[in-house]
């Protein structure tokens, strides 16, 4: 009876994988599509570049994972993304300022977004720069920030982070 369970499991796992890599195969094709229509130059060259990179995290990740702790690897992703989470908080409260549903504090507290460089290009701290439009992109970043905006992320950090910390005292 064990073995009907074990290769019923086996195939339930293989169905998950199958259904993920799809959906994220649909994700790609309408991302790449509508990346397309805006700038159809950098299309093919973009795809390639990211189907490599994708490629060479993954084969890293599984040579990683032989001697990689599993502890250390999901207390490391669990840090990841509780700052993931904390980028979307921070963006809201920009758009909710923004349509005044948060009233008060909307004058930046500073601003890594200054204007173009002589040559047109950006800082690289600017939030569409090489740095910041990566940390934009990843973690919700704000080249200038409002008051509600570091509250916000600060307080979603705080509340995280002891969230977690209460779930490992449990365990």
């Amino acid at each position: 009876m064990e073995k009907k369970e074990s290769k019923a499991l086996r195939w339930q796992v293989l169905a998950v994988v199958l259904v993920s890599v799809l959906r994220d195969g649909f994700e790609t094709v309408l991302f790449l599509g509508a990346s397309n229509l805006s700038s159809p130059q950098n299309n093919l060259f973009g795809g390639l570049l990211g189907l490599g990179a994708a490629a060479l995290l993954g084969w890293l990740f599984f040579r990683g994972s032989l001697k990689v702790p599993l502890k250390t690897f999901f207390a490391v992703t669990n840090v990841l993304l509780v700052f993931l989470g904390a980028g979307p908080v921070a963006r809201a409260l920009g758009e909710f300022g923004e349509a005044g549903l948060v009233s008060g504090l909307l004058t930046p507290l500073w601003s890594l977004n200054p204007a173009p460089l002589a040559d047109g290009s950006l800082s690289i701290w600017h939030e569409n720069g090489a740095v910041g439009g990566i940390a934009k992109a990843i973690f919700g970043y704000v080249g200038d920030p409002s008051l509600s905006q570091v509250l916000g992320y600060v307080v979603f950090l705080v509340a995280a982070f002891g969230m977690l910390k209460m779930k490992r005292k449990k365990a």
